[in-house]
Formats: structure tokens, C-alpha cells, sequence
């Protein structure tokens, strides 16, 4: 990390060069005393020989410090009895490639609320959050599940159901974090039941199995905010684990203190809570349900905080958060004080595209028959005729109801899961009627984008 003071004025727009790029050229040359811009050159110096010169920005270094000559000057290296040793004249570098973007692939299903896509046992799941509107509520055949929000995994190509967790009953705002290095799959989310509303939860609940078939699940309450919150998430901090042949350049215990270097405890796991309060936890992983402390002194990035993800890459050592309302951001952190956005931004918007048909999930076929207004309640007559996704929602009719991107998620820094990413969220009208020529109480669906890089390449790309 850098810690440089500079004092300078802004550059003509004539000048391409960055400072940062400037500086780094003089103080990688331990005989640099300053260097000039003008355009896309540098120049370095060994003295300051100043000429009086209507092109060049001059600024001089004292040790790791760079302050503004003022005015337009250039230096006579000629009356320079120490040069550079890398010589005077430098080009500066090519300017970052513009973030790759994903390619939307549309819509996985209608009406399922938070969806996250998460890798475990060699296969791409989906955790889905399900509540009362739903077409295939659980509460249909089995009443323990009646009346009630939940959570559902099925395999993320296929579609094919794999559990409803009737341990999640009662529950909302569920997030997957799969721990490779324990072999624990973990839930987390908040005692919220979606099918009365988002209610006043304050504490944060956790399930976790080793079971294969993931029948079996354990539960505890494994975090007392003391405040209101609605989505959480949690990271592990630093290399996945149990990944044979995963290797994480520079990865060492040095590297694993530098959150201590910036101020922050030591901890290997994170947790958000909504809205932007952060949790750290210092265990080996083995025992989630417990250890969490909330992290103070944080400051929110200048973003809404609805439905807020978060991933730590072990490649550069940044926080990365996925945060919006109805627009999703991207911003990311090393120290829970300093953010910055992603470029371009926002990361996520609306778009036509939210209304195509994914080749996911089985979507496909289930397109020609889901669709808008969902029930109510299990068991509840629809108050308007259902509207297939297929082709009623989509076209020109896609602007009626696409009105919000929000609770987005990314998938997944893991070596085994390939040269891909997978990015999911909701795009909906919010709990809103749609507009015309729509009818129906509400419209949602989750939708999804993908890019052939892994993670977090691709997360690294948006912050040039």
C-alpha cells in the first residue's frame, strides 16, 4: 500500500499520464530526484537543473513524498551530474482494458425470493429462498411447511429439487456458505417469516450438515446483532482450502496479517448484516454457530444497503460487496472505512434482457406456465388469471415489470468451478402491481448473467 502525500494541482486534459504510474517509474530508480509529464511521456531526473518550458508538469521527490514545482518547467539533465538508471525518457503505460462485461442470460424461475448460486460437491446448486406465492410451496403436500417461509436447494443446470430444509421453516434472508477446507456447508439467515413479512429480526441464525444428500441439517442461533436486520452473508478470509492443487499467489502469514495492518482484529471469517453492520469471526471454521463480534467503527459505502452479499478474494485481499435497491453496486474495501465503486456502475441495472428465458434451472419448459399474479397464500384463491413468463412477460412487456435489480450474488472462487462466473438476482417490481398491459399483485423473477472469467478475475476487472 501506498503512502504518499501528494501536493499538486489538477493536469491538463493534454497529459495521459497518471501520477501513481509517474511515481512508481521514480521511486522504482533509487538515482530519481523528480519527473516531468507532458502527455503521454515521462521524464526522470537525477537533479533539478530547472528550464523554464510552457509544456511540462514537474514535480519533485523528497524520499517517498512527490510535491508540485509550480508553473511550466523541464529539467537540463545535461547539467545533471547523477542520471537515472532507467533512464530519462518513459512512455506511459496503455490504459486498462474496460471491465469485461458479463452476458445476461435471463430469467431461472418466477417468484422464488433470494437466490443464491453456490459450488459444492462438484456441482453448481442453487439455494432459494421460498415463500408463500410460490407455484411449488412445499405447504401444498406437506403442512409443516403450510403457511410458512423457507429454504430449498436444487441443482442450479437442472432445476431438479434436492431438499426443502424443513429446519428452515419460519425463516428468511438464507444464505449458503460453503467452507472447503472444513467440508461443512453452512446456512445463515434470519428468524424473518417472508410469508407474514420481513419482520424485526435482530438476531442471525445458522444450519449446517455434512451430510451428501443434505437431508440432515443441525441448528443454533449463532449471532446477536441487537439491532434490525434482513439479509446476511457470510466469507471465509483467505484460501478457500480443500481444493487439491489450489494455490493462492503470495499467500503466506504475512499476507494473512495485512487486515491487521490496516487496522482491522484478526479474524478468518466475515459476515454483512443488513443494513451495513459487519461481523468477524476468528475460529477455524469448525464451529460457525458461535464466535461472531461485530466490527466497530465501520462506515457504509455511499450505496442503499438492500440485500448486500459479500465475497473475499484471496488473489488481492479485498472485501467485495454487491449492495443496491434498484440498482445493484459493486464496491469493495480493505479496511471496512474506505470504498470504492466499481467502473463501470452500476453493476447491475434493468434491462430487456431480463426478460429472456435462461437455458437454467429448467426453466424452458416451466416458462410456458409460471408466470404473474402468484397466490397470496398456500391454498389461497388467485386474484387474477396467471400469466405465463412465456410468452406474456416478455418482448416489449418487459419494462411493465423489470422495474428493480436488487439481491444480487456471484458465484464462485473456486478452482474446480472453471474459467466462469455465475452472477444472479432479482429483477421485479418489487412487491408492486406491474404496469400495463400486465395485471397481477406483484411480478419477480431471478435472473442471471454469465462471463468466462473465474471470480475473481472478474472482480478485479471492474476496479482498473
Amino acid at each position: 500500500m501506498r503512502h504518499l502525500l501528494f501536493l499538486f494541482t489538477p493536469l491538463s486534459v493534454s497529459c495521459l499520464c497518471s501520477l501513481e504510474f509517474a511515481e512508481s517509474l521514480c521511486l522504482n530508480d533509487s538515482s530519481c530526484v523528480g519527473f516531468g509529464l507532458y502527455e503521454n511521456q515521462v521524464q526522470l531526473h537525477g537533479c533539478l537543473a530547472i528550464t523554464p518550458n510552457n509544456d511540462w508538469t514537474l514535480y519533485s521527490r523528497n524520499g517517498s513524498v512527490f510535491s508540485l514545482i509550480p508553473g511550466n518547467h523541464n529539467i537540463d539533465e545535461s547539467k545533471c551530474s547523477t542520471h537515472p538508471n532507467t533512464g530519462m525518457q518513459h512512455s506511459c503505460a496503455a490504459p486498462p482494458p474496460p471491465a469485461p462485461l458479463y452476458t445476461k442470460v435471463g430469467a431461472i424461475d418466477v417468484g422464488t425470493y433470494e437466490n443464491t448460486v453456490f459450488f459444492w460437491q462438484d456441482t453448481l446448486l442453487n439455494l432459494e429462498n421460498i415463500a408463500c406465492s410460490y407455484t411449488e410451496h412445499a405447504g401444498i403436500w406437506d403442512s409443516s411447511f403450510g403457511n410458512h417461509s423457507y429454504a430449498r436447494i436444487r441443482e442450479f443446470d437442472t432445476g431438479k429439487v434436492l431438499v426443502n430444509i424443513s429446519e428452515t421453516v419460519s425463516f428468511g434472508f438464507i444464505t449458503p456458505f460453503a467452507d472447503y477446507s472444513t467440508g461443512i456447508l453452512w446456512l445463515f439467515g434470519t428468524p424473518c417469516d417472508r410469508c407474514i413479512g420481513n419482520g424485526d429480526a435482530t438476531t442471525v441464525q445458522a444450519w449446517w450438515t455434512t451430510d451428501p444428500s443434505l437431508q440432515k441439517w443441525s441448528t443454533a442461533m449463532a449471532f446477536n446483532l441487537g439491532q434490525h436486520t434482513y439479509n446476511v452473508q457470510v466469507s471465509k478470509v483467505g484460501p478457500p482450502g480443500g481444493i487439491p492443487g489450489f494455490e493462492v499467489p503470495a499467500w503466506d502469514s504475512s499476507i494473512k496479517k495485512a487486515s491487521q495492518a490496516v487496522g482491522l482484529p484478526p479474524h478468518n471469517f466475515v459476515m454483512i448484516l443488513e443494513p451495513f453492520f459487519f461481523a468477524i469471526n476468528a475460529g477455524d471454521g469448525s464451529d460457525l454457530s458461535t464466535g461472531w463480534v461485530l466490527l466497530q467503527g465501520t462506515k457504509a459505502p455511499p450505496a442503499p444497503s438492500g440485500g448486500p452479499m459479500i465475497v473475499y478474494s484471496p488473489y488481492d485481499f479485498y472485501y467485495y460487496i454487491l449492495t443496491g435497491g434498484k440498482n445493484v453496486f459493486l464496491y469493495r474495501t480493505l479496511d471496512f472505512q474506505t470504498w470504492v465503486e466499481s467502473s463501470p456502475s452500476p453493476f447491475i441495472a434493468p434491462s430487456e434482457e431480463d426478460a429472456l428465458v435462461s437455458p437454467y434451472s429448467g426453466f424452458p419448459s416451466a416458462s410456458l406456465i409460471k408466470g404473474s399474479p402468484p397466490n397470496s397464500h398456500v391454498g389461497v384463491a388467485e386474484p387474477f388469471p396467471r400469466r405465463p413468463f412465456s410468452p406474456y412477460w416478455m418482448g416489449a412487456n418487459w419494462s411493465a415489470w423489470s422495474k428493480n435489480s436488487n439481491d444480487g450474488d456471484m458465484c464462485c472462487i473456486h478452482e474446480g468451478f472453471g474459467n466462469r462466473s455465475i452472477i444472479i438476482w432479482g429483477a421485479s417490481t418489487q412487491g408492486r402491481p406491474p404496469s400495463p398491459p400486465l395485471d397481477g399483485t406483484d411480478a419477480s423473477t431471478n435472473s442471471v448473467a454469465t462471463i468466462s472469467l473465474p471470480l475473481h478475475a472478474m472482480l478485479a476487472s471492474y476496479f482498473p
